[in-house]
C-alpha cells in the first residue's frame, strides 16, 4: 500500500530534474542569444547535445524504470500513472527544445548576431524612451505573420512597415527602404 506513495514521491524527484534541466537550457541558451556569436550557439549545441540531451534520456529511463514498479489496484496506482503521464509529456516538450532550440538558432545566427547588437545598445534617454513607447502603440501584427527568430515568438510591425519588433524578447529590427514607396 504504501510502495506507491513512494514510487509517487520518487517521480516528484524526478520532475524537478526535469525542471531543472530545462531551467538550465534556458539560461544557457539566453547567454547564447546574448552574445550573439556563431560559437557561442554552436556551444549551445554541443552542450545540448552533451549534457542536457542525455541527462533528459537517463530522467526518462528512471521514470520508465519506477512506472513499471507500480502496484495495480493499490492506493496511489492512478496518482502514480498520472504523474508518470505528466512527466513523459514534459520530458517530449523538453527533448524537443533540445533539440531544436539550437539549431534552429544556428540557422539564422547572422540575425541573431543582429539582435544581440541591438539588445546590448545602451539604453534610450527618457525622452527617446517615450517615443519609443508611443510607437509601440501603433503597431500591429504582420500580414502573413513572420516569427521572430531569436525566440520563435510573433513578430509585429508600425503601419508604415519600416519597424518589425518582437513583443515576447523586445528584438527590434528597422527595415529601411521600404517606407513609404
Amino acid at each position: 500500500m504504501r510502495e506507491n506513495l513512494l514510487l509517487l514521491a520518487d517521480l516528484e524527484q524526478q520532475r524537478r530534474a526535469v525542471l531543472r534541466l530545462d531551467e538550465g537550457f534556458r539560461l544557457e541558451k539566453d547567454e547564447a542569444l546574448s552574445r550573439g556569436s556563431r560559437d557561442a550557439l554552436l556551444r549551445l549545441r554541443e552542450r545540448s547535445r552533451t549534457h542536457y540531451q542525455p541527462e533528459l534520456a537517463r530522467v526518462r529511463n528512471e521514470v520508465q524504470r519506477l512506472a513499471a514498479l507500480f502496484i495495480p489496484g493499490e492506493e496511489w496506482h492512478e496518482e502514480c500513472l498520472a504523474s508518470s503521464s505528466a512527466i513523459q509529456k514534459r520530458m517530449d516538450e523538453a527533448m524537443t527544445r533540445f533539440i531544436g532550440t539550437p539549431n534552429r538558432l544556428l540557422r539564422n545566427w547572422e540575425t541573431v548576431a543582429e539582435l544581440a547588437c541591438t539588445r546590448e545598445a545602451p539604453e534610450a534617454p527618457p525622452e527617446e524612451a517615450g517615443v519609443a513607447e508611443q510607437g509601440e502603440d501603433e503597431l500591429r501584427p504582420t500580414d502573413p505573420p513572420v516569427v521572430c527568430p531569436a525566440c520563435g515568438g510573433p513578430l509585429m510591425c508600425d503601419r508604415e512597415f519600416t519597424m518589425l519588433v518582437c513583443p515576447a524578447c523586445g528584438a527590434r529590427e528597422t527595415l529601411e527602404g521600404r517606407a513609404g514607396g
